[in-house]
């Protein structure tokens, strides 16, 4: 089967990094970042989030995006 690839922006794959989600109520919580592109990125959260919640990600100690 052909599939498109309707991505606006290439991603990166990343093997199971893991990183922190801040949430916009102040809580941080561990995750394992899947991959990540210009346009967003996919993550196995161990809280559950709500679509369209602010969430910064920390990659780097004290670094977040």
């Amino acid at each position: 089967m052909y599939w498109l690839n309707r991505r606006a922006h290439p991603r990166h794959v990343l093997v199971r990094r893991s990183g922190v989600i801040h949430v916009a109520d102040g809580s941080r919580q561990p995750c394992v970042i899947l991959n990540i592109s210009a346009g967003g990125l996919l993550a196995r959260t161990y809280r559950p989030t709500v679509p369209g919640e602010r969430v910064r990600i920390e990659l780097v100690p004290g670094e977040t995006i």
